[in-house]
């Protein structure tokens, strides 16, 4: 996807680079395990069997999970070279933890932590925070240090310090960064009204035990990482142009009046597409539609994993040519529609909506030469829709040997004649070919909390853990 491509350029991206180098080796270790049934699993070597839960229906059910298990005599080795990435070649944290040590009293960190300071400036500022502030019992005390917050009853390491190091040698080009940046800045916000700007208010569904738990929470806004994205390197300027059009179209969905819909224009891209827009002017015929719709499926998580694989979902796989005949069968006019590559999302990715009878989103996009047709062909979906589930889940089981239960969600028609006709300046689709999908944000990135969590999860409960040892 695009966003995948773009977020996966880290050469601009600093220290925060080393957070992202994920060795191909234990990713595709990951990828093999997750594809196993329990019984496989278990006798797999690398490979563990557990439990999740996820909610279906209005209830939290069960399934069976493999996950990837990394060898015990692994873990110092991987954990050392994310340190040697952030503090530089031939870095030894246990090393210089011991050498360190020494200068430690009972009364004062302070020399043990310059002594880690100098050793590496980031290393310096994690342990800073995370064993300074612990010596401090009262509020007052507490945030007299510039390096400690008072939460919750008891002090601690102030985190923004700690990725104000890990962003200070990035780029504006790191678009990771950026968008990282963006999500902590928007969990910050405690409600709704706070929520504002590029961040986005949602409410999702878990599993707590077995009861189903609603949580509300500030992320980051899909416009703002379309905005974001749309002016990376990376992007030939075709992807620019359909980045365009996706947040136009965005950007009209959130409109709740007609003035307001009329007023939205398309000023996005800050490069010079003129020749684009001459193109697109003199050639009525270039202008594109896009179809984008989904199917909400209740599977087991064997059958997802095996109809999600990544070979399926491509064009002309076995799961993009079970729903392409389900619409045919179910009546829909095929003539003339391009259909892109499937994605599938899990309930985890289901931010925003409301509660589904749905364990999986198995999505699709639908290009069109004219918006008239795309218009037709998003009628004839939702007129047949009942038709077309049933096909869905009848090819499903005959192809696929998968049993899933599946409604039809919301069908999205986004036209390119409607953000040029916003005004000058605005840019449309030169070719009316384009496939490339943009997925929604990841957690990793979106969810502010998520990432904060996982950063100072990652170097704090290590670095303390050596400390005490």
């Amino acid at each position: 996807t695009l966003l995948a491509s773009v977020v996966g350029e880290t050469s601009s991206c600093g220290s925060l680079a080393a957070l992202f180098d994920i060795d191909e080796s234990e990713e595709s270790e990951v990828s093999t395990c997750s594809e196993l049934d329990a019984t496989s699993c278990a006798n797999t070597s690398g490979c563990a069997v557990g439990e999740a839960f996820e909610v279906v229906g209005e209830e939290c059910q069960s399934s069976t999970t493999c996950s990837s298990q990394s060898a015990d005599d692994d873990g110092d080795a991987d954990d050392n070279a994310v340190w040697e990435a952030l503090c530089g070649e031939g870095f030894n944290f246990t090393e210089e933890i011991e050498r360190c040590m020494v200068m430690s009293d009972e009364g004062d960190l302070d020399p043990l932590i310059s002594c880690l300071s100098d050793s590496c400036t980031f290393l310096g500022t994690l342990m800073g925070g995370a064993l300074s502030c612990l010596q401090f019992t009262e509020s007052d005390a507490c945030q007299a240090d510039s390096r400690c917050t008072w939460s919750a009853e008891s002090c601690e390491g102030d985190s923004s310090a700690i990725f104000d190091v890990l962003f200070a040698n990035m780029s504006d080009s790191c678009v990771t960064g950026q968008l990282m940046k963006q999500s902590l800045a928007c969990s910050e916000a405690s409600t709704e009204a706070a929520c504002a700007g590029d961040c986005s208010w949602q409410t999702s569904w878990s599993c707590g035990a077995e009861d189903v738990v609603m949580d509300q929470f500030c992320e980051l806004g899909d416009l703002f990482v379309m905005k974001i994205v749309s002016n990376s390197d990376v992007l030939d300027q075709d992807e620019k142009v359909f980045m365009e059009l996706m947040y136009t179209g965005a950007e009209c969905d959130a409109q709740t009046s007609e003035s307001d819909c009329g007023a939205v224009t398309s000023e996005m891209l800050s490069t010079d597409t003129s020749a684009t827009t001459t193109s697109a002017t003199t050639t009525s015929a270039a202008a594109a539609a896009v179809v984008s719709g989904s199917l909400q499926l209740t599977i087991s998580s064997d059958d997802r994993a095996d109809m999600c694989e990544d070979t399926k979902l491509a064009v002309d796989g076995d799961t993009w040519v079970v729903v392409v005949t389900s619409l045919t069968n179910s009546g829909v006019a095929m003539t003339g529609v391009s259909v892109g590559p499937l994605t599938c999302s899990d309930v985890a990715l289901l931010r925003g909506r409301r509660l589904q009878d749905a364990s999986l989103e198995l999505s699709f996009e639908a290009t069109f030469s004219d918006d008239t047709s795309a218009s037709s062909f998003s009628n004839e979906v939702e007129a047949n829709s009942a038709t077309l589930v049933s096909e869905f889940e009848t090819q499903a089981a005959s192809d696929l040997g998968v049993t899933v239960s599946a409604t039809l969600g919301e069908l999205t028609v986004t036209s390119a004649d409607d953000s040029s006709s916003n005004g000058a300046g605005s840019t449309t689709l030169e070719e009316a070919t384009v496939t490339t999908t943009v997925t929604s944000t990841d957690d990793s990135f979106s969810n502010g909390a998520a990432v904060r969590g996982t950063l100072l999860g990652t170097f704090s409960l290590a670095a303390t853990a050596a400390f005490f040892d």
